[in-house]
């Protein structure tokens, strides 16, 4: 999330649309997950006994593999591999 990033001074949430607008939308396919895509997240995270913020991660997770994407970048690798060991290969950091 842009707005909770630890920096100084914060950035405020119309310039995190302005900068997802500019940086992601233009280039990235956007992928609706369906209300059984949903169930699936949560079955997923009930069985690997997890909770909390990780929902954000399982989210991301089920969006990439419906994608078939051939690479998830992130700055926490470990928060998505806990969702998605199947996923770890392309899982990378930039």
């Amino acid at each position: 999330m842009l707005t909770a990033l630890p920096v100084r001074p914060r950035i405020a949430p119309t310039t995190a649309a302005r900068i997802i607008d500019k940086n992601i939308e233009r280039h990235a396919k956007i992928v609706a997950l369906t209300a059984s895509d949903y169930r699936r997240v949560v079955h997923q995270l009930a069985r690997l006994g997890l909770s909390g913020g990780v929902v954000y991660d399982a989210i991301i997770v089920r969006s990439a593999a419906k994608a078939e994407v051939e690479r998830l970048v992130t700055l926490n690798p470990n928060h998505f591999t806990r969702v998605w060991p199947e996923g770890a290969d392309i899982v990378s950091v930039p």
